[in-house]
């Protein structure tokens, strides 16, 4: 079973920003949290968030 900080950063990846007009007050601070440069750098990238990260 992952541990609560694999959890919340794969939430974050996937669902912090919605699409909502009001995601971008905390968009930077949610990819910063979640390390997304990593995880869209890294060796096992996922298509789909790579996508969109866009």
């Amino acid at each position: 079973m992952p541990d609560g900080r694999s959890v919340n950063r794969s939430w974050l990846l996937r669902r912090s920003c919605d699409g909502d007009y009001l995601n971008r007050y905390f968009a930077g601070r949610g990819a910063t949290a979640a390390h997304l440069h990593e995880a869209i750098t890294g060796e096992d990238q996922d298509p789909e968030l790579v996508d969109h990260t866009g």
